[in-house]
Protein backbone atom coordinates (compact mmCIF):
# COMPACT_ATOMS: atom_id res chain seq x y z
CA UNK A 1 0.00 0.00 0.00
CA UNK A 2 1.58 3.59 -0.76
CA UNK A 3 0.83 5.91 1.35
CA UNK A 4 -0.20 9.36 -0.40
CA UNK A 5 2.03 12.59 0.00
CA UNK A 6 2.03 16.09 -1.64
CA UNK A 7 4.64 17.06 -3.13
CA UNK A 8 6.18 19.46 -0.88
CA UNK A 9 5.57 16.67 1.69
CA UNK A 10 7.61 14.09 -0.50
CA UNK A 11 10.65 16.51 -0.83
CA UNK A 12 10.84 16.56 2.61
CA UNK A 13 10.81 12.98 3.01
CA UNK A 14 13.60 13.50 0.72
CA UNK A 15 15.55 15.62 2.31
CA UNK A 16 15.63 13.79 5.47
CA UNK A 17 16.68 10.88 4.09
CA UNK A 18 19.48 12.68 2.24
CA UNK A 19 20.85 14.33 5.32
CA UNK A 20 20.80 10.16 6.96
CA UNK A 21 22.80 9.23 3.97
CA UNK A 22 25.14 11.86 4.33
CA UNK A 23 25.61 10.70 7.90
CA UNK A 24 23.69 12.94 9.90
CA UNK A 25 22.16 10.97 12.60
CA UNK A 26 20.00 13.75 14.16
CA UNK A 27 17.83 15.84 11.91
CA UNK A 28 15.26 18.61 13.02
CA UNK A 29 11.94 19.41 10.50
CA UNK A 30 10.34 22.48 10.70
CA UNK A 31 6.71 23.19 9.10
CA UNK A 32 4.07 24.57 9.81
CA UNK A 33 1.04 23.65 11.73
CA UNK A 34 -1.51 21.69 9.50
CA UNK A 35 1.07 21.10 6.88
CA UNK A 36 1.04 17.53 7.33
CA UNK A 37 4.12 16.70 9.66
CA UNK A 38 2.52 13.51 11.26
CA UNK A 39 1.92 12.16 7.70
CA UNK A 40 5.29 13.10 6.38
CA UNK A 41 6.57 11.13 9.19
CA UNK A 42 4.27 8.25 8.71
CA UNK A 43 6.18 8.03 5.10
CA UNK A 44 9.71 7.50 6.64
CA UNK A 45 8.57 5.02 9.22
CA UNK A 46 7.01 3.35 6.16
CA UNK A 47 10.28 3.25 4.19
CA UNK A 48 12.14 2.20 7.32
CA UNK A 49 9.99 -0.71 7.88
CA UNK A 50 10.33 -1.96 4.81
CA UNK A 51 14.03 -1.89 5.01
CA UNK A 52 13.74 -4.26 7.94
CA UNK A 53 14.24 -1.62 10.61
CA UNK A 54 12.83 -1.03 13.81
CA UNK A 55 11.16 2.65 14.71
CA UNK A 56 10.15 4.66 17.63
CA UNK A 57 7.57 7.10 17.70
CA UNK A 58 7.34 9.44 20.60
CA UNK A 59 4.81 12.06 21.94
CA UNK A 60 3.35 13.45 24.89
CA UNK A 61 -0.46 14.29 24.07
CA UNK A 62 -2.92 10.93 23.89
CA UNK A 63 -4.34 13.08 20.28
CA UNK A 64 -0.70 12.91 18.79
CA UNK A 65 -0.44 9.07 19.71
CA UNK A 66 -3.57 8.16 18.36
CA UNK A 67 -3.44 10.29 15.26
CA UNK A 68 0.47 8.56 14.35
CA UNK A 69 -0.60 5.14 14.92
CA UNK A 70 -3.88 5.54 12.57
CA UNK A 71 -1.84 7.38 10.15
CA UNK A 72 1.18 4.80 10.58
CA UNK A 73 -1.42 1.77 10.16
CA UNK A 74 -3.10 3.23 7.23
CA UNK A 75 0.03 2.92 5.53
CA UNK A 76 0.29 -0.83 6.09
CA UNK A 77 2.73 -0.64 8.66
CA UNK A 78 2.26 -3.11 11.47
CA UNK A 79 2.41 -0.96 14.85
CA UNK A 80 2.10 -1.15 18.78
CA UNK A 81 1.03 1.07 21.35
CA UNK A 82 3.49 1.71 24.36
CA UNK A 83 1.09 3.60 26.78
CA UNK A 84 -0.77 2.77 29.77
CA UNK A 85 -4.02 1.69 29.66
CA UNK A 86 -3.23 0.11 25.94
CA UNK A 87 -2.67 -3.82 25.05
CA UNK A 88 1.18 -3.77 24.00
CA UNK A 89 2.52 -5.55 20.76
CA UNK A 90 5.77 -5.84 20.98
CA UNK A 91 6.38 -7.82 17.70
CA UNK A 92 5.24 -4.69 16.23
CA UNK A 93 8.17 -3.22 14.00
CA UNK A 94 6.83 0.62 14.19
CA UNK A 95 5.73 1.40 18.05
CA UNK A 96 4.01 4.59 19.14
CA UNK A 97 5.09 5.52 22.66
CA UNK A 98 3.87 7.95 25.63
CA UNK A 99 6.84 10.05 26.87
CA UNK A 100 5.20 10.10 30.20
CA UNK A 101 4.24 5.86 29.94
CA UNK A 102 8.62 5.01 28.71
CA UNK A 103 9.78 7.69 31.31
CA UNK A 104 7.97 5.68 34.66
CA UNK A 105 8.54 2.09 33.15
CA UNK A 106 12.09 2.85 32.37
CA UNK A 107 11.27 0.98 29.02
CA UNK A 108 13.24 0.88 26.17
CA UNK A 109 11.46 -1.04 22.88
CA UNK A 110 14.69 -1.43 20.21
CA UNK A 111 14.71 0.85 17.57
CA UNK A 112 17.14 1.60 15.01
CA UNK A 113 14.64 4.63 13.82
CA UNK A 114 13.06 7.38 16.54
CA UNK A 115 10.73 10.15 15.82
CA UNK A 116 10.09 12.83 18.09
CA UNK A 117 7.23 15.01 18.31
CA UNK A 118 6.82 18.35 19.00
CA UNK A 119 10.73 18.83 19.27
CA UNK A 120 10.72 22.14 20.88
CA UNK A 121 10.59 19.45 23.97
CA UNK A 122 13.42 17.53 23.50
CA UNK A 123 15.62 19.71 25.53
CA UNK A 124 14.13 18.31 28.52
CA UNK A 125 15.68 16.02 31.09
CA UNK A 126 13.39 13.32 31.05
CA UNK A 127 13.52 13.29 27.01
CA UNK A 128 17.06 13.33 26.51
CA UNK A 129 17.21 10.40 29.18
CA UNK A 130 14.91 8.55 26.89
CA UNK A 131 16.92 9.74 23.80
CA UNK A 132 20.14 9.00 25.00
CA UNK A 133 19.33 5.48 25.35
CA UNK A 134 19.42 5.33 21.67
CA UNK A 135 22.66 6.62 20.49
CA UNK A 136 23.11 4.38 17.61
CA UNK A 137 19.65 5.29 15.86
CA UNK A 138 18.81 8.02 13.53
CA UNK A 139 16.83 10.52 14.75
CA UNK A 140 14.21 12.91 13.19
CA UNK A 141 12.42 16.04 15.13
CA UNK A 142 9.19 17.57 14.12
CA UNK A 143 8.16 20.96 15.13
CA UNK A 144 6.05 23.66 13.43
CA UNK A 145 7.50 25.66 16.17
CA UNK A 146 10.87 24.91 17.21
CA UNK A 147 11.80 27.18 19.88
CA UNK A 148 12.37 26.00 23.08
CA UNK A 149 10.84 28.05 25.65
CA UNK A 150 13.72 28.48 27.82
CA UNK A 151 15.54 30.06 25.16
CA UNK A 152 18.26 27.93 25.07
CA UNK A 153 19.50 25.81 21.75
CA UNK A 154 18.33 22.37 20.68
CA UNK A 155 21.28 20.77 20.60
CA UNK A 156 20.15 17.47 20.83
CA UNK A 157 19.53 17.53 16.87
CA UNK A 158 22.58 17.89 14.33
CA UNK A 159 21.00 19.67 11.22
CA UNK A 160 18.13 21.62 10.06
CA UNK A 161 15.27 21.37 7.52
CA UNK A 162 12.64 24.15 7.29
CA UNK A 163 9.56 23.63 5.70
CA UNK A 164 7.22 25.57 3.35
CA UNK A 165 5.98 29.05 4.51
CA UNK A 166 2.45 29.71 5.62
CA UNK A 167 2.00 32.34 3.04
CA UNK A 168 3.18 29.32 0.56
CA UNK A 169 0.70 27.02 1.97
CA UNK A 170 -2.21 29.03 1.79
CA UNK A 171 -1.62 30.37 -1.41
CA UNK A 172 -1.52 27.00 -2.95
CA UNK A 173 -4.79 26.04 -0.43
CA UNK A 174 -3.01 23.54 1.88
CA UNK A 175 -4.22 26.13 4.33
CA UNK A 176 -7.13 28.66 5.02
CA UNK A 177 -6.32 32.38 4.80
CA UNK A 178 -7.01 34.44 8.07
CA UNK A 179 -8.75 37.67 8.84
CA UNK A 180 -6.94 38.48 12.58
CA UNK A 181 -9.07 41.05 13.99
CA UNK A 182 -7.33 43.40 17.02
CA UNK A 183 -9.52 45.63 18.45
CA UNK A 184 -6.43 47.32 20.01
CA UNK A 185 -6.93 51.17 21.81
CA UNK A 186 -10.41 50.43 20.65
CA UNK A 187 -10.84 47.98 23.60
CA UNK A 188 -11.27 51.30 26.06
CA UNK A 189 -14.37 52.11 24.25
CA UNK A 190 -16.10 48.75 25.29
CA UNK A 191 -15.56 47.32 22.01
CA UNK A 192 -15.23 43.11 22.51
CA UNK A 193 -14.93 43.39 26.18
CA UNK A 194 -14.38 39.90 26.19
CA UNK A 195 -15.19 36.90 23.91
CA UNK A 196 -18.13 36.14 24.16
CA UNK A 197 -19.02 39.58 22.77
CA UNK A 198 -16.75 38.85 19.85
CA UNK A 199 -18.11 35.90 19.11
CA UNK A 200 -21.62 37.13 19.04
CA UNK A 201 -21.03 39.81 16.69
CA UNK A 202 -18.17 38.37 14.90
CA UNK A 203 -18.67 34.65 14.93
CA UNK A 204 -22.14 33.34 15.65
CA UNK A 205 -22.75 30.37 14.77
CA UNK A 206 -19.22 29.39 13.60
CA UNK A 207 -17.24 26.63 15.49
CA UNK A 208 -14.52 28.33 17.71
CA UNK A 209 -11.86 27.68 19.99
CA UNK A 210 -11.16 30.08 23.28
CA UNK A 211 -7.90 30.44 24.19
CA UNK A 212 -8.64 30.88 28.34
CA UNK A 213 -5.96 31.47 31.14
CA UNK A 214 -6.57 29.00 33.15
CA UNK A 215 -10.05 26.82 34.72
CA UNK A 216 -11.75 29.16 36.32
CA UNK A 217 -11.23 31.81 33.61
CA UNK A 218 -12.45 28.89 30.99
CA UNK A 219 -15.55 28.18 33.50
CA UNK A 220 -16.71 31.51 34.01
CA UNK A 221 -16.83 31.62 30.01
CA UNK A 222 -18.84 28.86 29.85
CA UNK A 223 -21.47 30.12 31.77
CA UNK A 224 -21.20 33.56 29.59
CA UNK A 225 -21.39 31.51 26.69
CA UNK A 226 -24.68 29.46 28.05
CA UNK A 227 -26.12 32.53 28.91
CA UNK A 228 -25.50 33.96 25.84
CA UNK A 229 -27.38 30.55 24.46
CA UNK A 230 -24.06 29.29 22.52
CA UNK A 231 -23.61 25.79 23.44
CA UNK A 232 -20.14 25.63 24.40
CA UNK A 233 -17.78 23.02 26.52
CA UNK A 234 -14.39 23.50 28.70
CA UNK A 235 -11.29 21.22 27.94
CA UNK A 236 -8.27 21.45 29.97
CA UNK A 237 -5.00 19.09 31.30
CA UNK A 238 -6.76 16.97 33.11
CA UNK A 239 -10.15 15.95 30.98
CA UNK A 240 -10.81 12.25 30.64
CA UNK A 241 -9.92 10.83 26.63
CA UNK A 242 -13.17 9.26 26.55
CA UNK A 243 -14.51 12.95 26.90
CA UNK A 244 -12.17 15.15 24.92
CA UNK A 245 -13.08 12.57 22.63
CA UNK A 246 -17.14 13.60 22.84
CA UNK A 247 -16.70 17.35 23.07
CA UNK A 248 -14.28 17.20 19.60
CA UNK A 249 -16.81 15.01 18.11
CA UNK A 250 -19.81 17.16 19.15
CA UNK A 251 -18.43 20.01 17.57
CA UNK A 252 -17.48 18.28 14.24
CA UNK A 253 -21.17 17.33 14.49
CA UNK A 254 -22.57 21.16 15.21
CA UNK A 255 -23.67 19.86 18.68
CA UNK A 256 -21.23 22.47 19.80
CA UNK A 257 -20.35 26.13 19.06
CA UNK A 258 -17.48 26.79 21.50
CA UNK A 259 -14.82 24.82 22.82
CA UNK A 260 -12.60 26.70 25.58
CA UNK A 261 -9.36 25.59 26.16
CA UNK A 262 -7.33 25.49 29.18
CA UNK A 263 -2.90 24.42 27.88
CA UNK A 264 -4.93 21.88 25.12
CA UNK A 265 -5.18 23.42 21.71
CA UNK A 266 -1.60 24.45 21.44
CA UNK A 267 -0.17 21.00 20.73
CA UNK A 268 -1.89 17.79 18.97
CA UNK A 269 -5.35 19.06 18.62
CA UNK A 270 -6.39 18.16 15.06
CA UNK A 271 -10.28 19.86 14.31
CA UNK A 272 -9.98 20.94 10.67
CA UNK A 273 -13.48 22.37 10.84
CA UNK A 274 -12.90 24.78 13.28
CA UNK A 275 -13.22 28.16 11.88
CA UNK A 276 -12.45 30.40 14.75
CA UNK A 277 -9.59 30.95 17.23
CA UNK A 278 -10.44 33.78 20.17
CA UNK A 279 -7.19 34.80 22.10
CA UNK A 280 -8.72 35.78 25.57
CA UNK A 281 -5.19 34.91 27.12
CA UNK A 282 -2.01 36.99 25.80
CA UNK A 283 0.67 35.32 24.07
CA UNK A 284 4.14 35.90 25.12
CA UNK A 285 5.97 33.22 23.25
CA UNK A 286 5.52 33.91 19.36
CA UNK A 287 5.72 29.64 19.61
CA UNK A 288 2.40 29.34 21.26
CA UNK A 289 1.00 32.43 18.96
CA UNK A 290 1.47 30.59 15.52
CA UNK A 291 0.71 27.20 17.30
CA UNK A 292 -2.90 28.44 18.53
CA UNK A 293 -3.69 30.29 15.13
CA UNK A 294 -2.68 26.75 13.47
CA UNK A 295 -5.54 25.41 15.08
CA UNK A 296 -7.73 27.02 12.50
CA UNK A 297 -5.56 27.39 9.24
CA UNK A 298 -6.55 23.73 8.44
CA UNK A 299 -8.54 22.71 5.62
CA UNK A 300 -11.38 20.95 5.85
CA UNK A 301 -12.92 19.49 2.83
CA UNK A 302 -16.05 17.92 4.91
CA UNK A 303 -16.79 21.30 5.79
CA UNK A 304 -16.21 23.33 2.80
CA UNK A 305 -14.05 26.26 5.02
CA UNK A 306 -12.57 28.50 3.01
CA UNK A 307 -10.96 30.74 5.64
CA UNK A 308 -10.47 31.30 9.41
CA UNK A 309 -10.98 34.18 11.70
CA UNK A 310 -9.16 34.89 14.52
CA UNK A 311 -9.95 37.24 17.58
CA UNK A 312 -6.67 38.75 18.65
CA UNK A 313 -8.31 40.16 22.42
CA UNK A 314 -5.28 41.18 23.94
CA UNK A 315 -3.10 42.49 21.36
CA UNK A 316 -0.86 39.65 20.36
CA UNK A 317 -0.62 40.56 16.88
CA UNK A 318 1.64 43.55 18.04
CA UNK A 319 4.44 41.59 19.36
CA UNK A 320 4.69 38.62 17.28
CA UNK A 321 3.12 40.28 13.64
CA UNK A 322 0.33 38.27 10.97
CA UNK A 323 0.72 34.32 11.41
CA UNK A 324 1.86 34.42 7.23
CA UNK A 325 4.78 36.32 7.96
CA UNK A 326 7.77 35.08 6.47
CA UNK A 327 9.86 33.84 9.17
CA UNK A 328 13.78 32.84 10.18
CA UNK A 329 13.92 29.46 12.59
CA UNK A 330 17.60 29.65 14.06
CA UNK A 331 17.13 26.61 16.92
CA UNK A 332 20.50 25.97 17.55
CA UNK A 333 21.09 29.46 18.96
CA UNK A 334 20.56 30.92 22.14
CA UNK A 335 17.76 32.86 22.66
CA UNK A 336 14.81 33.73 20.60
CA UNK A 337 14.96 31.17 17.77
CA UNK A 338 12.60 32.97 15.55
CA UNK A 339 12.37 36.20 13.62
CA UNK A 340 10.43 37.97 11.10
CA UNK A 341 11.92 38.56 7.75
CA UNK A 342 10.43 42.45 7.30
CA UNK A 343 10.74 44.05 10.61
CA UNK A 344 10.60 47.59 9.16
CA UNK A 345 6.78 47.02 7.57
CA UNK A 346 4.65 48.62 10.10
CA UNK A 347 1.38 46.96 9.97
CA UNK A 348 -2.08 48.33 9.65
CA UNK A 349 -5.66 48.40 11.28
CA UNK A 350 -9.10 48.98 9.55
CA UNK A 351 -11.02 51.20 11.71
CA UNK A 352 -14.20 50.15 10.69
CA UNK A 353 -13.51 46.37 10.71
CA UNK A 354 -10.21 46.00 12.84
CA UNK A 355 -8.75 44.00 10.53
CA UNK A 356 -5.01 44.07 10.74
CA UNK A 357 -3.30 43.77 7.49
CA UNK A 358 0.07 45.10 5.64
CA UNK A 359 -0.03 48.45 3.95
CA UNK A 360 -2.47 48.46 1.58
CA UNK A 361 -5.04 50.88 -0.26
CA UNK A 362 -7.72 49.13 1.05
CA UNK A 363 -8.62 46.80 3.38
CA UNK A 364 -8.27 43.43 2.38
CA UNK A 365 -11.93 42.18 4.68
CA UNK A 366 -14.09 45.19 4.17
CA UNK A 367 -12.47 46.96 1.14
CA UNK A 368 -12.63 50.24 3.31
CA UNK A 369 -10.23 53.09 1.99
CA UNK A 370 -6.51 52.46 4.33
CA UNK A 371 -5.27 55.66 4.03
CA UNK A 372 -5.71 56.57 7.05
CA UNK A 373 -6.06 53.47 8.68
CA UNK A 374 -3.93 53.49 12.18
CA UNK A 375 -0.11 51.93 12.56
CA UNK A 376 0.04 48.95 14.77
CA UNK A 377 3.30 49.47 17.27
CA UNK A 378 6.56 48.26 16.23
CA UNK A 379 7.56 45.80 19.05
CA UNK A 380 10.47 44.06 18.21
CA UNK A 381 11.83 41.21 20.08
CA UNK A 382 15.78 41.77 20.92
CA UNK A 383 17.36 39.20 18.24
CA UNK A 384 15.09 41.41 15.50
CA UNK A 385 16.04 44.46 17.34
CA UNK A 386 19.99 43.64 16.67
CA UNK A 387 19.36 42.39 13.27
CA UNK A 388 17.38 45.43 12.22
CA UNK A 389 20.74 47.49 14.04
CA UNK A 390 23.34 46.18 12.02
CA UNK A 391 21.59 47.45 8.96
CA UNK A 392 22.45 51.32 10.13
CA UNK A 393 25.10 53.09 9.84
CA UNK A 394 26.79 54.73 12.96
CA UNK A 395 25.52 57.82 12.53
CA UNK A 396 21.76 55.99 12.06
CA UNK A 397 22.51 54.10 15.44
CA UNK A 398 23.94 56.65 17.42
CA UNK A 399 20.49 58.96 16.42
CA UNK A 400 18.44 55.86 17.42
CA UNK A 401 20.15 55.31 20.88
CA UNK A 402 20.52 59.09 21.57
CA UNK A 403 16.98 59.96 21.19
CA UNK A 404 15.83 56.56 23.21
CA UNK A 405 17.75 58.67 25.88
CA UNK A 406 15.84 61.55 25.58
CA UNK A 407 12.96 60.05 25.88
CA UNK A 408 13.57 58.63 28.79
CA UNK A 409 14.87 61.18 30.15
CA UNK A 410 11.59 63.84 29.13
CA UNK A 411 8.58 61.22 29.90
CA UNK A 412 10.14 58.81 32.82
CA UNK A 413 12.46 61.58 34.66
CA UNK A 414 9.61 64.00 34.22
CA UNK A 415 12.72 66.73 32.97
CA UNK A 416 12.39 69.42 30.15
CA UNK A 417 12.75 68.52 26.43
CA UNK A 418 16.35 71.10 26.46
CA UNK A 419 16.95 69.03 30.03
CA UNK A 420 16.24 65.99 28.75
CA UNK A 421 18.61 66.18 25.50
CA UNK A 422 21.57 67.45 27.93
CA UNK A 423 21.34 64.50 30.00
CA UNK A 424 21.19 62.03 27.10
CA UNK A 425 24.42 63.48 25.82
CA UNK A 426 26.03 63.30 29.23
CA UNK A 427 25.24 59.85 29.14
CA UNK A 428 25.56 59.21 25.33
CA UNK A 429 29.42 60.14 26.11
CA UNK A 430 29.22 57.81 29.29
CA UNK A 431 28.29 55.04 27.64
CA UNK A 432 30.97 55.22 24.48
CA UNK A 433 33.07 57.63 25.36
CA UNK A 434 32.67 59.97 22.47
CA UNK A 435 29.57 62.47 21.04
CA UNK A 436 26.82 60.84 18.48
CA UNK A 437 28.40 61.23 15.39
CA UNK A 438 25.36 64.01 14.15
CA UNK A 439 26.59 66.08 17.23
CA UNK A 440 30.33 65.40 16.17
CA UNK A 441 29.59 66.57 11.92
CA UNK A 442 27.35 70.03 14.08
CA UNK A 443 30.71 70.61 15.99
Amino acid sequence: MTFSLYDFQRELVEQVQERFAAGTRAVLLQSPTGSGKTRTASELLRRETAAGQRSLFLAHLDTLIEDTFERVTAAGVHAGFVQAGRPLDPGAPVQVGSLATLHVRGERPPADFVVVDEAHRAGASTVRAILEAYPEARMLGLSATPQRSDGRPLNVFQEFIAGPAITWLTERGYLVPCDLLSPGEYQERGLWRDPVEFYLEEARGQRALVFAANIAHAVFLRERFANAGVRAACLTGTTPRAARHDIRDRMYAGDLNVIIGVSVFLEGWDLPAAEVAILARPFESCMAYLQAIGRVLRVSPATGKKSCLVGDLKGCVNIHGLPDELRIWLPFGEGDAVRRVDVQTQLRRCEKCFRVFRPSAHCPRCGAPAKHAPKLPLILNKAEKMELYSRFDRAERDMRYFMQLVRIAHRNMRVSQTGAERWALAQFQKRWGRLPEVHRAGE
